[in-house]
């Protein structure tokens, strides 16, 4: 009398929502290792690599821009007949290229940062598989995604979740592992089929948005620069090429000081 009749379907549904819930825990692994691991590895090692002579050619890019600025802007007061105050000048160059020189210093703090991160302890392979294993068992947990009922408190903790694998800080997981490993992951899916096949829409949905994102990570900055990293003829080809700019803008830079020189020189005669 008390016991409860399944509806027709509801245990195939069922066996496909858990199928999604493991497969959304999935996708959410891959996805923050390659945001918070693989990313942050590949970012490190083309910053040491080829992104301090990037820093170096983009440098002189802007001295040569300026410099060329700085000349056509002393030209255009010399053909309107009026005075040629450098100081002025500079002052209208600094707010032009204020933009520019964010950008510069924006690499260098990427160069910086990178530094500080090749000198962090690295996870041994043992360790490093240890923690995405809690991880994924950390999100089946208390992700949002797949516990949308869950309070407040726990959508704090995962957030530091988050914060804990992305920093590698296995001594974490593992405590939040061991606080969390008798907690129950309720089912909130109501008996109801239409609910059922509700939850399963929205974990479709779910894993659809995920795989997106996946795959724009894969083609985006900073993980397009594996190839230039594990390619040795392409890395190759491109240390060819910034050298050949950081040598044309040097040449460029002492042309463009040599055109100034010239002018500010016809303007004492």
């Amino acid at each position: 009398m008390g016991d409860i009749i399944e509806l027709p379907g509801e245990e195939n549904l069922r066996k496909e929502i858990k199928a999604l819930k493991k497969r959304v825990s999935e996708l959410v692994l891959e996805r923050d290792d390659l945001k918070y691991t693989v990313c942050e590895n590949i970012k490190t090692e083309y910053m040491l690599e080829i992104g301090k002579l990037e820093y170096k050619v983009y440098n002189l890019y802007i001295k040569y821009l300026r410099l060329k600025r700085k000349k056509d802007l002393i030209q255009i007061k010399i053909n309107r007949n009026e005075l040629v105050e450098v100081n002025a000048i500079e002052r209208k160059l600094d707010s032009e290229f204020k933009d520019y020189q964010e950008k510069l210093n924006s690499k260098l703090d990427d160069i910086n940062k990178a530094i500080e991160r090749n000198d962090l302890e690295i996870l041994s392979l043992e360790d490093s598989k240890k923690i995405k294993k809690l991880y994924l068992n950390l999100v089946k947990k208390v992700h949002p995604d797949l516990n949308p009922n869950q309070s407040e408190e726990k959508l704090n903790l995962f957030n530091i979740i988050v914060e804990a694998y992305r920093a590698g800080d296995l001594v974490k997981i593992e405590s939040i592992s061991f606080l969390l490993e008798d907690d129950e992951n309720l089912d909130n899916i109501k008996s109801s089929l239409m609910d059922i096949d509700e939850e399963k829409a929205r974990l479709n949905k779910i894993v659809v948005n995920l795989e997106k994102e996946i795959e724009e990570i894969k083609t985006t900055y900073p993980y397009i620069f594996k190839e230039f990293l594990e390619n040795k003829d392409k890395k190759l080809a491109r240390f060819e090429e910034l050298n050949y700019q950081f040598a044309s803008y040097k040449i460029a830079i002492e042309t463009q000081k040599e055109n100034i020189k010239i002018l500010l020189r016809r303007l004492d005669e």
